[in-house]
């Protein structure tokens, strides 16, 4: 009997939180969609000149494009190739630590067009290579590590790749 007390009190409690929480969470909610809506990505294509564009501002020319292309590539191989490898012998060293989000660790081909031709259009003159090497994170690995190793496992992982010893 004391416990369904208890639990009759705690839901109560709980529902009361909820309905006078909950209308302010929507506002904030509807807020959040109306400042960072949904947009409709362009479908990036390449025509049959070999030129690449994404919408009406993304564009490669023909040459932009296999050059971009190789890159992607280059980048794709040498990420599982060497880095991979070299991550993966990292994360051994620590039962707690995990490598996660492996199925995006290079960014996708068509992502690194579209970063490659803003910078292109935002810079005119610059190469594929000069626009590509301000492309952010381009290829990516991320450890997970329970909270309270956190900020250890950071350093400690920053200094076995430093070192080079793995």
């Amino acid at each position: 009997m004391v416990l369904r007390v208890l639990v009759d009190h705690t839901y109560r409690v709980a529902h009361d939180a909820w309905a006078e929480a909950a209308p302010h969470l929507r506002t904030v909610w509807e807020n959040h969609k109306d400042r960072y809506s949904e947009r409709s990505r362009p479908i990036p294509r390449t025509a049959s000149d070999g030129a690449w564009e994404s919408g009406e501002h993304r564009r490669l020319s023909p040459e932009q494009n296999a050059e971009a292309a190789k890159a992607h590539s280059g980048m794709a191989e040498e990420g599982h190739r060497d880095i991979l490898p070299a991550l993966k012998r990292v994360e051994a060293t620590d039962p707690n630590r995990r490598l996660a989000g492996l199925d995006h660790m290079i960014k996708g081909e068509d992502r690194l067009k579209e970063k490659i031709a803003e910078e292109l259009t935002a810079k005119p003159g610059r190469t594929v290579q000069q626009a590509l090497d301000t492309v952010a994170d381009p290829v990516r690995f991320t450890f997970t590590y329970q909270p309270q190793r956190y900020a250890d496992g950071v350093l400690t992982d920053v200094e076995l790749l430093k070192s080079r010893r793995l």
